[in-house]
């Protein structure tokens, strides 16, 4: 994948097939591509697909099929799970009808039963 120097972290999948990368940005198109990429490419570095951007720490699903996501638009950050066969996202905070109507910050992760 060009431009790998910009990548700040990685984290490999559950079968170690794939990795997540946090990119902070395409090198060479500064002020023309959003900031904090999230790109999920095999192990050996092909087939990039860009996810999201905004975002942060990531946690794969102990199964691999969805990975959480902190997404920042400051001030605020939420927290957001995408399911990678349906590419659906779903947000788990910051929303005035469930338990955490503010942002939060926090480092996602998954309980053992998958949720």
């Amino acid at each position: 994948m060009p431009g790998t120097e910009w990548i700040t972290a990685t984290y490999p999948s559950p079968d170690g097939k794939k990795i997540a990368l946090e990119r902070y940005w395409t090198p060479g198109e500064i002020g023309t591509n959003p900031m904090r990429q999230l790109w999920i490419v095999n192990k050996d570095g092909s087939d990039p697909e860009l996810i999201a951007t905004g975002s942060g720490y990531v946690s794969w699903s102990l199964d691999g099929s969805k990975i959480a996501f902190v997404y920042t638009i400051i001030p605020n950050t939420y927290v957001f799970v995408i399911d990678l066969h349906t590419m659906h996202a779903k947000q788990l905070n910051g929303k005035s009808d469930q338990y955490f109507d503010k942002s939060t910050v926090s480092q996602p992760s998954w309980f053992q039963d998958g949720g």
